[in-house]
């Protein structure tokens, strides 16, 4: 039997997990995160007539122009939608091609319009990284004079792989380059891990404060300054070949294509503001063991990461911030070299999902960006350049 205070217990009792239960309810529908929306992604706007198309970079000087390097050392411009004839620049005399080697960077400065000079990174042909500042002709807007070349930055290369290739400027206002680890199979020279090298890192440059000279300044907050054995140069190491790599125009972070080994390719994401971070290699291949025996403190761990299954050399690309497409909004936009896979990463309540989009013929070499923010994308192999759009609108 029950008493009346016993009955009054549970009827309040009951109230309350009865109240409970609408609280979790309701915690649980504002805490849900909805499925990710992924854009009906399709290639259009062909334009045809490079050779080896290796970067599509827009100046940002709002002249509806893009400069498609080629790796045989050739600079092509695309204007008004058209392919111009006369190249914007041609120094294949001096480019070296062999293995992975040719003309593989190309980055304009902030306030181009104005400045009237970019950086160019090549190989030469005994195989070392060069980077330069080259100036706009003063007869033509539309082509860079080779006789105004001034030398920034030489790495000396052991192989003829992993060169990276990357160039942007950041939100500071600073040149970040990518360059790979030197060659050749498992970073023999352990060359990622080792800070007093160049090789297998990311930089952060200073090349703005004295624009009509050569070389460069190592700004004051780049993690490694100071540190004995360490290049001051240094910005994130532990890299195997970041072949591309950009900028979140709206966030400031740092998107990193990584390019895998044996059996993963990795995408990284740099936060705005971090700095000194070790993405692992040679130690690790993605967040897989490939020299190391354990998993150790004190790495950064891909964002994504996807196995030679389906593909096997990432291409990094941009998050989308353009304005035609707004499916595409927010979404990290990358492919593969081998495959012509072309993937989205969108953050879902912190998570990262990676969904395959398109799936293309493309020899995919980079992305790139015009000046109204919309997608580019590169074939190799056909010498095309192809415009990314959501056909779901």
């Amino acid at each position: 039997m029950v008493s009346m205070r016993n009955t009054r217990w549970l009827a309040d009792l009951g109230l309350a997990v009865a109240m409970g239960s609408m609280l979790a309810a309701a915690v649980a529908d504002s805490t849900a995160v909805a499925a990710p929306v992924w854009p009906s992604l399709a290639a259009t706007g062909t334009i045809a007539g490079f050779v080896q198309p290796t970067n599509i970079v827009s100046p940002g000087d709002g002249t509806d122009r893009l400069f498609v390097t080629d790796r045989a050392g050739v600079i092509r411009l695309v204007k008004g939608g058209s392919l111009v004839a006369t190249p914007a620049l041609d120094i294949h005399d001096v480019v070296g091609t062999a293995g992975e080697q040719g003309l593989l960077g190309l980055a304009f400065p902030p306030g181009f319009a104005g400045k009237q000079y970019a950086y160019i990174y090549f190989t030469n042909r005994a195989g070392s990284s060069y980077f330069y500042r080259v100036r706009i002709s003063a007869s033509d807007p539309d082509v860079f004079d080779r006789t105004t070349m001034q030398l920034i930055l030489k790495v000396a290369h052991p192989h003829t792989t992993h060169y990276g290739g990357a160039m942007a400027f950041g939100p500071d206002g600073y040149l970040y380059i990518g360059i790979g680890d030197g060659g050749s199979a498992g970073d023999p020279q352990n060359q990622s891990q080792n800070l007093g090298v160049l090789l297998g890192k990311i930089m952060r440059l200073d090349v703005e404060s004295t624009p009509s000279s050569p070389g460069y300044r190592i700004p004051a907050g780049n993690p490694f300054v100071g540190r004995r054995g360490a290049r001051g140069e240094i910005w994130a190491y532990g890299l195997r070949n970041p072949w591309r790599f950009s900028f979140d125009p709206s966030t400031g972070d740092l998107w990193i294509g990584d390019v895998g080994q044996d059996r993963w390719e990795e995408v990284d994401r740099m936060t705005a503001g971090a700095r000194g971070w070790n993405f692992g290699w040679s130690l690790y291949e993605g967040s897989h063991f490939f020299k190391a025996k354990s998993k150790l403190r004190g790495f950064a761990w891909p964002v994504a990461q996807y196995s030679h299954a389906e593909g096997e050399a990432v291409m990094g690309g941009y998050r989308y911030r353009g304005s035609s497409y707004p499916r595409m909004q927010g979404v990290y936009f990358f492919g593969d070299y081998a495959s012509g896979s072309i993937w989205g990463l969108q953050d879902s309540g912190g998570v990262w999902v990676r969904q395959l989009l398109l799936a293309t013929p493309y020899a995919i070499t980079a992305f790139g960006v015009d000046d109204n923010g919309e997608l580019w994308v590169t074939d190799l192999s056909a010498g095309t350049i192809h415009h990314l759009v959501d056909t779901g609108l």
